[in-house]
């Protein structure tokens, strides 16, 4: 017989959570109707013949009207945090369901321009609540596993609200419509007075026994069962320590590190949502549309956003609680870049009188707003809900909602003038930046929060965000790269041309080959420059040392534009990216924890696609000294802030600052310097610094003697010359003749960003599966991707060379596949293998010797390209570069270890078969020596 003990847990219900977090989220509902109702009714109140108004409302007066919800809610929001904080949330609630309400009311009382004011401010008002209490209730009412699914609800109900009043407003009259209307929150009232107050806030009150019979009401239990009483000691042990506290200010919030990074980083992603460009594509839908020739009826357009945003929102219900915040929302904003990037090439393309298919500029409207509603718009509300304690809650959301209503009202002020001034398309590149910084954020700062207590979203908060903003700082460098390699191309026409006030004379073709080729033959001088240096001084000194040149190179350009000048500003850059595959990788892969080592080091490809891009967008619409001076900045920024960046723990080791390299770990990890984590990670490379410094000196022939080591570099060497060489330098260099034989005519412009448009999503896409799918399986996949795409090129380029056609499409689809493959794993992941194979005693030495060989296959590989293809024709060279991918296939699937969450000890066993277990065994017996 089983005692009580061993009896499993006692499962609850989730009904009740279920029936008030839907009864509470009618406020957004309402809302999304107040907010979508100044469409349809805009022709009903200017109408000279409508019988609703005496006269016809003014554009100035309905300006008024319209706008002026965004700026109320802004002074709600603090009224309503008042009111939650201090009476309770359900009076919140009630609060917010009250002047929504009367706003309906005076609407039906008066159609004059102060009574419909009136009314709008009561629905201003009001929305500031929906934003800040709505969340905060469901949050404190449901249980972890599915508080996110449930806080969703959010956006749903405002889309549907959107869509019954779009839908309302197109077929009923003005009266019928708001008659419909004003039952919603009379009978919302009517029914909160029986809703539960928040738990939370019962015990914040001290009211304990009312707080357990609410918790056993919305979880289905008994208020004396285990699970009821445990979750209130949770929440009374949570109340006594902060009583105990100082009053709780803004200030003293501030004060709090992981509640100051929590803070900032939800108003950075606020900032991202608000200029995300969700409003421009609503508001100028008709117009691309219409210009592209597809014609859509007003009220099948103004139903169809909507709907599209009601499906994104069920897909956010359905996935929140299984994909989770971050990757819902750095997906989310990842479409959104794409979408946006299509949107701004198209209005591009017909600026310059140009056209694209019809069904192009609806596939991307649909695809961006369906991506806002599905996470966007909802996830940092769950996320805001999520991450602070309910004592400081109210405080925090009231601030953080007021900011976000603040930024949208700038957002909808700014659009219009600044799209004026700069022209529409550029916009919306700019907002695709937005969104790509969101990507960014998303991925790399914000913590997941999903099933998580408060509790441990602070520890991750206090440990993650030292390690990411480090990294990504020391990242720039190749930001940084990537303009200084791009640069080359935009630069060509200013300083070839004749008529360039640049230069004294033109730059002739054979010196500006010298000027385009000297960087990668500089970058294989550079490699055991860097490599020397960072084994000797430290990495970090090795990041400076970066740095320095990349900042001479702007700086030269900046002083002259004579051809020795520019010879010598592209040597530094070539030095300094040498340096650029060889520390920073290292360095990264030493400062970060193995569960996310994948995840930063792949930032590396992101940051160098990111610099391409940056450096056509700038370079095809700015001056050539505008470009400089804007870019000059970011090396000096950097050189500043490395001054207080950490040594790299391994190498404060190898050089006996132990205390130093446990004061480093503790900072990025989060933690104390005697925690037993820090601790144990010191002691492990204690160990083995111990065992190699037995060892006699380790030279490049050591290396080659020792089976995993020679193996792991000739593998490595390898996999960089397939890369070096597998052909996608060939599409950069052949597009515009690819396209135009296949009959496509693309701008040049729009060219030279849709190239690195689609390696920025290809690096998103690596860093969110490096760590999901594994090293192996994304090299494998990449490669046979690449394969494919380049067998369908070879054999387009052999029909166009017999005299054939192919369809338009197809080439375009085998480029983009090709250029999304190479950025998502074929130049992505060895780097990340490159930093994981290796001790940190001989890393140093193995990069660089690696690195320097596959600048000097890369530089072999852009030398012998023309003379081959011409002898072979471009057709057959493909065809053997689709060879080379093959190879690369097959090395990956064969020979490559998977490097994932493994230790190098792990790797080098994997590397040796069974041989290392005997040097594995010595070397732990000479690390259990040294311990005792």
């Amino acid at each position: 017989m089983l005692n009580n003990s061993d009896l499993p847990p006692k499962q609850g219900k989730t009904t009740m959570q279920w029936i008030i977090a839907i009864l509470v989220n009618t406020t957004l509902l309402t809302y999304g109707m107040q907010a979508g109702w100044i469409s349809p009714m805009t022709r009903v109140l200017q109408s000279k013949t409508s019988l609703v108004v005496q006269q016809p409302i003014s554009d100035a007066s309905l300006t008024w009207i319209a706008s002026i919800m965004p700026i109320m809610a802004v002074f709600g929001v603090p009224l309503y945090t008042y009111l939650a904080d201090k009476y309770g949330r359900r009076i919140g609630v009630l609060a917010i369901a009250v002047p929504q309400a009367i706003c309906w009311i005076i609407k039906m009382v008066t159609t004059s321009v102060p009574g419909l004011l009136i009314a709008r401010i009561c629905a201003g008002i009001a929305a500031g609540g929906c934003f800040c209490i709505t969340p905060m209730y469901v949050k404190e009412l449901s249980q972890d596993n599915i508080r996110g699914l449930l806080v969703s609800l959010m956006g749903l109900n405002q889309n549907l609200g959107f869509l019954f009043m779009y839908a309302m407003g197109a077929f009923l009259d003005y009266y019928t419509v708001l008659w419909i209307a004003v039952w919603l929150p009379l009978v919302l009232i009517a029914l909160l007075i029986k809703i539960p107050e928040s738990p939370a806030f019962l015990v914040k009150l001290g009211k304990y026994e009312a707080a357990a019979s609410t918790v056993a009401l919305l979880r289905g239990w008994k208020p004396d069962d285990k699970e009821v009483v445990h979750e209130i000691d949770s929440m009374k042990t949570e109340d006594t320590y902060f009583k105990t506290l100082p009053h709780i200010s803004f200030i003293s919030i501030l004060k709090n590190k992981p509640w100051r990074k929590g803070l900032l980083m939800i108003m950075t992603v606020i900032t991202c949502q608000a200029f995300n460009g969700s409003f421009a594509i609503v508001t100028y839908a008709s117009t691309i549309l219409v210009t592209s020739g597809v014609t859509i009826s007003p009220d099948v357009q103004t139903l169809s956003i909507p709907a599209v945003m009601i499906v994104g929102s069920a897909i956010s219900i359905v996935c929140v609680e299984r994909m989770g915040r971050k990757v819902m929302l750095s997906s989310a904003f990842g479409i959104t870049v794409v979408s946006l990037l299509c949107l701004a090439s198209i209005m591009l393309v017909q600026h310059q009188g140009g056209s694209v298919p019809g069904w192009l500029p609806v596939f991307a409207i649909v695809a961006a707003v369906w991506a806002y509603a599905a996470g966007v718009a909802p996830i940092p509300y769950v996320v805001m809900a999520e991450m602070f304690n309910f004592q400081i809650r109210a405080k925090v959301l009231g601030c953080l909602v007021t900011y976000a209503w603040f930024i949208s009202f700038v957002q909808l002020f700014a659009f219009t003038p600044i799209s004026n001034a700069l022209g529409t398309y550029t916009m919306f590149y700019c907002f695709a930046g937005t969104n790509l910084l969101g990507v960014v954020i998303a991925l790399v700062l914000l913590p997941e929060t999903k099933g998580k207590t408060v509790d441990e979203i602070t520890l991750i908060l206090a440990r993650e965000v030292s390690e990411y903003s480090n990294l990504i700082a020391v990242n720039t460098a190749l930001l940084n790269y990537g303009l200084q390699i791009a640069w080359i191309s935009p630069m060509t026409k200013v300083l070839q041309s004749e008529t360039s006030s640049v230069v004294a004379k033109p730059i002739s073709d054979e010196n500006w080959s010298w000027i385009a080729s000297v960087v990668p033959m500089m970058a294989v001088l550079g490699v055991p420059f860097y490599t020397y240096l960072s084994d000797k001084c430290g990495r970090k000194v090795g990041v400076v040392a970066i740095a320095v040149p990349q900042a001479l190179c702007w700086i030269i350009k900046l002083l002259t534009t004579t051809v020795p000048g520019l010879l010598t500003a592209r040597i530094c850059a070539g030095i300094a990216a040498g340096g650029c595959f060889t520390v920073i990788p290292m360095y990264i892969k030493e400062l970060s924890q193995d569960n996310i080592r994948g995840l930063l080091v792949s930032l590396v490809g992101l940051n160098q696609n990111l610099g391409y891009i940056i450096m056509y967008a700038m370079g095809a619409y700015l001056e050539y000294y505008t470009v400089l001076w804007i870019v000059v900045w970011l090396p000096l920024v950097l050189i500043l802030f490395l001054m207080k960046a950490p040594e790299s723990p391994a190498f404060l080791v190898k050089i006996g600052k132990y205390e130093a390299a446990a004061s480093t770990i503790a900072f990025l990890r989060g933690r104390e310097p005697t925690d037993k984590e820090v601790v144990n990670e010191i002691t492990y490379m204690r160990n083995e610094d111990m065992y190699f410094k037995s060892l006699p000196p380790i030279t490049f022939l050591c290396i080659f003697k020792n089976k995993p080591w020679r193996k792991g570099v000739f593998l490595l060497i390898l996999l960089g010359g397939i890369q070096a060489c597998n052909g996608c330098f060939a599409i950069i260099t052949y597009i515009s003749s690819i396209l135009g034989s296949s009959g496509v005519t693309i701008s040049v412009e729009l060219q030279s960003l849709s190239i690195p448009a689609f390696m920025i999503l290809g690096s998103i896409v690596t860093i969110l599966t490096v760590d999901r799918l594994g090293r192996k399986p994304l090299l494998v996949i990449t490669y046979a991707i690449t394969v494919a795409s380049f067998l369908c090129l070879a054999s387009i380029m052999l029909v166009q060379h017999q005299g054939g056609s192919v369809p338009g499409w197809l080439p375009v689809l085998a480029i983009v596949t090709a250029m999304w493959a190479y950025a998502t794993g074929v130049t992505s992941v060895p780097g990340v293998i490159m930093a994981e194979m290796f001790n940190f005693q001989i890393r140093a030495k193995v990069v660089g010797l690696v690195t320097m060989s596959a600048w000097s296959v890369t530089f072999l590989g852009v030398f012998a390209y023309t003379p081959i293809s011409n002898m072979l024709g471009m057709y057959a060279t493909f065809y053997g570069f689709a060879g080379v991918n093959l190879l690369g296939f097959f090395v990956c699937l064969v020979l490559v270890p998977e490097t994932k969450g493994k230790t190098v000890e792990e790797i080098e066993l994997m590397l040796s078969g069974g041989d290392m277990i005997e040097s594995k065994n010595e070397k732990r017996d000479s690390a259990s020596n040294f311990v005792s």
